[in-house]
């Protein structure tokens, strides 16, 4: 008698836990995905999507497009369970206790317009930019690419005549155009760049592109594993 009793409760344990395992799993599981919308990167962002897709059909994706400060705030909030940003913000993302890995690596370049004394050059120094203005932009258009830039002119050891922060990037087109200073980019950043009317120079060995954020778990995932930032 005794061991029965026993037998019994072990047997409604095991019965209770059968089933809390099985209503977890068929709990709604989402993925919410957030990158910036201008980036050169966005059509290969979507391809690994899709196939995410393909791969896990019981899991719905939501993805929403954004400018930097507000997937700082998506992810903060848990709006996102990750996101995609220019690696020019990877301190920010580091400093907060983000995980994240860098996604779609391209070169960093100097950028001028075809109208600048220094453009089209065949044998190009960096001593041809000691009288040049440095372009820049705004804190919130586009937050940590000044002291990154700034850092990057440092190392490399870079000359600049003034720093000029632009309204926006429109206006650092504009300026470009004029042939009235330089600006770094990666084609991951502002793909709009590539455009006609800019003379660009690749920077040796200096990599820009798009981070991968989350905050889910505390291994490097690769970016066919998306499954470990699933939300229930």
């Amino acid at each position: 008698r005794i061991l029965y009793q026993e037998w019994k409760k072990a047997l409604h344990v095991t019965q209770t836990g059968y089933e809390k395992a099985c209503s977890i799993l068929s709990q709604h599981k989402s993925i919410r995905i957030g990158f910036p919308g201008n980036s050169s990167d966005t059509t290969h962002i979507l391809t690994v999507i899709q196939e995410f897709a393909q791969t896990y059909p019981d899991i719905d994706i939501s993805m929403d497009t954004a400018d930097s400060m507000e997937l700082r705030r998506g992810i903060a909030s848990e709006k996102y369970d990750v996101v995609f940003a220019p690696s020019y913000e990877y301190e920010y993302y580091n400093i907060n206790g983000y995980q994240s890995r860098l996604f779609g690596a391209s070169p960093i370049e100097l950028c001028v317009g075809k109208s600048s004394a220094v453009a089209g050059r065949e044998y190009f120094s960096k001593e041809l930019l000691k009288d040049e203005s440095l372009l820049l932009l705004p804190e919130e258009i586009a937050p940590d690419y000044n002291l990154f830039i700034q850092n990057l002119c440092e190392k490399r050891q870079i000359p600049y005549h003034t720093v000029v922060t632009m309204e926006n990037l429109q206006s650092a087109y504009i300026s470009l155009i004029r042939g009235q200073g330089f600006f770094f980019l990666s084609s991951s950043w502002f793909p709009g760049l590539a455009a006609e009317g800019f003379y660009r120079y690749q920077l040796s060995h200096e990599k820009g592109g798009i981070l991968m954020v989350w905050n889910k778990n505390t291994a490097n995932p690769v970016i066919s594993e998306l499954k470990k930032c699933i939300h229930y």
